[in-house]
């Protein structure tokens, strides 16, 4: 039985493939150095991972050779030499103790995207899908979807796996990076490498380290009227409230299945919803920092509406201005970096 390419498909792909580091002996490297990466052109690639402390490791890539020893808490580090642009599949080989191999390894632009839910947004969900899957046969241009989640401190091992662009595939593409991603492809016909860390409903507070925004004298005000709001939240209340709405739902739910009719909205869990937002650095900590340093061409930022409130919308000038700076403060680079925002969308309470 064929099984459906969905997201969650996708999660249990990246659980089974990847674990984090242990005591184990053996080489280990991030989740994003997998099967059908795309590595950054026309620049030092970084290459790291975890090893015993003091063990020599050995990495291997389009003829170079580079080496590095792995620190007290057995993280190793190196960069290759700038890469050109390669169309054709390449080993990457990555050897200590043991021998580390990733396959089909391409070299081109590689582009970071993250945000909320118009990010997040997936190819099967756009306009003209059948028309675009039938066209989608384009095995240079792959994406990686970074499927962990929040975290309270910054994670070094992510989880996701690399696609490569295909009907069978591209449904779970971001439609954004696709798009995107295609069109850069079109224009410089080289590998096109685009790498999705988003989720849906997050605000920009999520997204930026913690300690950054704590430094920043612009935002103290948000941080008083975000200690204030939450002072105001019964997390019990709200949850006992879901439980007693949840149970209502299963019993209009059962009664329009027999109806044969359409199903009414399910309430949301705010516990969950909560988690999953982040919080203040979450989004940052659990699916930003494990990706860095790879090697981007620059970063897409499609974000906003979740920040549009009243209280919260006079600080997103000093967010969006401080999460550009922090993020090519940390990559050590100082890559493009574009966003999209939606200045001519209006609903009544938005505050927009």
């Amino acid at each position: 039985m064929k099984t459906r390419l969905t997201l969650r498909t996708l999660a249990f792909a990246g659980l089974a493939l990847f674990h984090p580091p242990t005591a184990r002996a053996d080489v280990r490297l991030p989740a994003i150095f997998s099967d059908h990466a795309v590595l950054l052109s026309d620049a030092p690639v970084p290459v790291w991972g975890w090893a015993d402390s003091g063990e020599k490791v050995e990495v291997n890539f389009a003829g170079q050779t580079k080496s590095a020893t792995p620190d007290a808490n057995g993280k190793w580090m190196l960069k290759l030499d700038a890469l050109k642009a390669e169309t054709k599949p390449q080993e990457l080989t990555v050897q200590g103790k043991n021998t580390v191999t990733v396959k089909d390894v391409l070299v081109g632009e590689v582009w970071l995207g993250s945000g909320q839910s118009n990010m997040a947004m997936t190819v099967n969900r756009a306009k003209d899908f059948e028309k675009e899957q039938a066209a989608s046969n384009l095995p240079l241009v792959r994406m990686f979807t970074e499927i962990s989640g929040a975290s309270d401190k910054p994670e070094e091992m992510g989880k996701g796996v690399w696609l490569v662009c295909a009907p069978e595939t591209v449904g779970v593409f971001s439609a954004t990076l696709f798009f995107c991603g295609r069109e850069i492809h079109r224009a410089l016909g080289v590998p096109v490498g685009m790498i999705n860390s988003s989720v849906g409903g997050t605000p920009i507070e999520s997204w930026i380290a913690p300690e950054a925004q704590q430094a920043s004298a612009e935002l103290k005000g948000f941080f008083e009227a975000t200690k204030q709001a939450e002072a105001k939240i019964n997390l019990e209340g709200a949850k006992a409230k879901f439980e007693e709405d949840l149970a209502k739902w299963e019993e209009d739910a059962k009664q329009a299945r027999a109806d044969k009719t359409p199903l009414p909205r399910k309430p949301s869990d705010p516990v969950a919803l909560r988690a999953r937002k982040g919080n203040i650095g979450g989004l940052f900590n659990g699916k930003i920092a494990p990706l860095i340093p790879y090697a981007i061409r620059g970063a897409l930022w499609y974000q906003g509406e979740a920040n549009t409130t009243d209280a919260k919308a006079p600080f997103y000038q000093h967010q969006l201005a401080l999460l550009v700076t922090d993020w090519r403060r940390r990559w050590g680079s100082e890559f493009p970096f574009a966003w999209v925002q939606l200045p001519n969308f209006a609903r009544p309470g938005d505050g927009w």
